[in-house]
């Protein structure tokens, strides 16, 4: 079985682009994907701080999946700042609701495991 481990992603700091529907969004998380060198197998585990906004959080463990059978997540600390005033009101200025919609998004797609406790 191959394993690869990565953490401290802070995708928002590579790619700059939040509109996943912006022809360079998945052109970013390709070019980030390489960067990591992400080759595929069995397991990825990534091991805190993947980024700041859900949109290019998810987008990123959906190409992920692409690679891997399994994308294991643990949470990290900038997986639970609220940036601004939109995520503050989005997620009703409690950061674990930012975690309860990752937690939904990977309970609800096959081959993410949110690894909690």
């Amino acid at each position: 079985m191959k394993v690869d481990y990565i953490s401290d992603l802070h995708l928002d700091f590579w790619i700059r682009e939040l509109n996943p529907q912006s022809p360079k969004f998945q052109k970013l998380i390709d070019q980030y994907l390489d960067m990591i060198h992400a080759k595929g197998g069995d397991v990825l585990i990534i091991a805190g701080d993947l980024g700041h906004y859900f949109q290019q959080d998810s987008a990123f463990l959906l190409a992920c999946k692409e690679l891997y059978r399994h994308v294991m997540i643990v949470r990290g600390n900038h997986d639970m700042y609220l940036i601004g005033n939109g995520q503050e009101k989005k997620y009703l200025k409690d950061s674990m609701n930012r975690v309860l919609e990752m937690k939904r998004f990977c309970r609800e797609t096959e081959g993410l495991h949110y690894l909690d406790g």
